[in-house]
């Protein structure tokens, strides 16, 4: 199952833009998916805990004014504990 973990707009130059985390179960181990530099309408009606159909359209390539000035593209990660938080989790590269 999948559910609406939480959504932000990042509107600083260079940040994510409008971003949603996923929350997923699988075989009992939870784990999360971030979507970011996405449209600032993919998060206009969504709702923590709101259910997310499997095949579901959710999410759209944000334009550069609304995904912290990046050309559209997607930021996809995959994140094992968000610690409680909601807000965004920055990427570590190691």
């Amino acid at each position: 199952m999948v559910w609406c973990h939480s959504f932000a707009y990042n509107d600083h130059f260079g940040d994510y833009g409008a971003t949603i985390v996923l929350l997923h179960q699988l075989d009992g181990m939870p784990f999360y998916t971030l979507y970011g530099h996405l449209s600032l309408k993919d998060i206009a009606t969504l709702n923590e805990g709101e259910y997310i159909s499997i095949g579901q359209e959710f999410a759209h390539f944000g334009n550069a004014k609304e995904n912290g000035n990046w050309p559209p593209h997607l930021h996809f990660q995959v994140i094992e504990n968000m610690e409680l938080r909601k807000e965004i989790i920055p990427v570590y590269v190691q």
